[in-house]
């Protein structure tokens, strides 16, 4: 029966052509497990559900993001003496971390903790669970909560991976406050000497500075740029060349706009050179082009102007709109 109820929960039907939503599949799951019940209680106890049954079940609602269905399965199973596991409270976690509910995070994290009253030790995805829970609530305080979640897992003897790391840093450039940068800054420090680093980990602290709009994060950001550029491991790409050119044009800093410039022109001969993957888009250059527009100096109208000519892309309503703003300040 718990084969059945797993092919009930699969995503596809009718020789696997059509697709199911995940909700449907969750509810036709628990849907079998109902009928089990019915048929353990008056035909064979054998064929009542059991462990497998109900973790099945749980995962369903896992993967359609409903964590109150999820710990509803798990309530009525320590009511039917079945003992959880830690599948069953991980699917639980991921099932909070998936809602979008209001408060899912702390629920996550609550789950994770009562995982100690079972005896049960939580595993790596226990803890990542919980990280991406809060990274992804946008709630306040979420990114010093994860981070917080975070510790705990080393704490636990467990290894922090990149994921999971990254997903901290993530969350706190999505805060664009100067304070949760500088504790990025430290994350990503941390996960270097830990060798737990990549692209996307520079990449997202880079977008951190960048959001920040401090007056030294063209700065910040730079120096992240040449350390990659100067390491063997780490590769900088398109989204990081155009990220530093994005804190660049966000900062209040000398020669902001001719920089930005400059790191366009390095990806120009970067890629005549064979590197493809940091060959400037159209968002590249209306960033550049966007640095100019609001730098305010003058000869700004002028020089993006030029650089609208030379470039030959395809004009943007952002583009057009920054080169108005670019005219409106050569003609205060």
């Amino acid at each position: 029966m718990n084969s059945i109820i797993k092919s009930g929960g699969s995503q596809y039907q009718n020789g696997g052509d059509e697709q199911v939503h995940p909700r449907d599949c969750a509810e036709r799951t628990e849907a079998i497990l109902r009928l089990m019940d019915e048929l353990g209680q008056s035909i064979n106890t054998s064929l009542a559900p059991n462990l497998v049954t109900f973790n099945i079940c749980i995962s369903g609602y896992a993967k359609s993001g409903n964590g109150r269905k999820a710990e509803n399965l798990l309530n009525e199973m320590m009511k039917r003496h079945i003992r959880p596991d830690t599948i069953s409270y991980n699917s639980i976690i991921d099932a909070w971390s998936r809602s979008g509910e209001k408060g899912a995070a702390a629920r996550a994290e609550s789950i994770l903790n009562a995982m100690t009253d079972f005896e049960l030790k939580p595993d790596v995805f226990s803890f990542n669970g919980v990280i991406f829970a809060y990274t992804r609530s946008n709630e306040a305080g979420a990114a010093d909560k994860a981070l917080a979640v975070l510790d705990k897992m080393e704490n636990a003897g467990l290894p922090s991976d990149v994921f999971s790391c990254n997903a901290v840093l993530d969350a706190f450039a999505k805060t664009k406050q100067k304070i949760n940068v500088q504790k990025a800054d430290l994350l990503l420090e941390k996960m270097i000497e830990k060798d737990v680093a990549n692209e996307v980990s520079f990449n997202s602290l880079i977008n951190a500075h960048a959001k920040s709009s401090s007056r030294t994060s063209g700065s910040a950001a730079e120096a992240l740029l040449v350390r990659m550029e100067k390491s063997d491991k780490y590769k900088p790409d398109v989204i990081t060349y155009t990220s530093v050119i994005d804190a660049l044009t966000r900062c209040d800093e000398q020669n902001a706009p001719e920089r930005a410039q400059a790191v366009l022109e390095r990806m120009e001969r970067l890629a005549k050179e064979g590197k493809e993957s940091v060959k400037p888009n159209t968002i590249t250059y209306n960033t550049v082009l966007f640095a100019f527009g609001n730098s305010g100096e003058a000869g700004a109208a002028k020089k993006a102007e030029e650089l609208l000519r030379r470039w030959k892309i395809t004009l943007t309503v952002e583009s057009v709109q920054t080169f108005g703003r670019a005219l409106f300040h050569t003609h205060l």
